[in-house]
């Protein structure tokens, strides 16, 4: 399978979930096949990026293999700074469910974000970024995420 196959692969994944969350948002109950296709999801995105090692070995590095990324969306040259964008380690997400299997807790993941100003002469690299959550060196997240993460993990 190459990557077109995996292209098209990716959309029909893609064009299910969004099916999956029409229905969802309009209080429309799931079939069993749609509660197992979103248990399997992950796996079915692990599975796409699953490619020939000689196409691996050209695109991807270690670096690759961790989720936290950074880049510089707008350059100041007045200042001499970059706005940078970036995600690190994932925070927990816990969602109350309630539907015809009753009221439950579920939990899941959602990315951390970062926006914020940095030197435009050390532009940020996503091995840079990466070291720099492994020291614990990050700067803070914006206040217009405590509207959707707890405090106690902004602190």
């Amino acid at each position: 399978e190459g990557i077109p196959e995996k292209i098209e692969e990716f959309e029909e994944l893609l064009d299910k979930l969004k099916i999956i969350s029409e229905k969802e948002i309009n209080n429309v109950s799931l079939d069993d096949e749609e509660y197992k296709f979103i248990w399997n999801v992950g796996k079915n995105l692990a599975s796409l990026k699953e490619l020939p090692s000689e196409i691996l070995e050209k695109i991807t590095s270690d670096t690759d293999e961790k989720m936290e990324i950074v880049a510089d969306v707008h350059t100041d040259v007045n200042t001499g700074q970059v706005l940078e964008e970036g995600v690190g380690s994932p925070f927990n997400l816990y969602v109350i469910i309630n539907d015809e299997r009753g009221m439950r807790i579920c939990r899941g993941a959602v990315f951390s974000y970062y926006e914020f100003k940095h030197p435009m002469e050390d532009r940020l690299t996503d091995e840079k970024w990466q070291k720099m959550g492994e020291k614990n060196d990050r700067p803070n997240q914006p206040d217009w995420v405590r509207s959707f993460i707890g405090e106690f993990i902004l602190s």
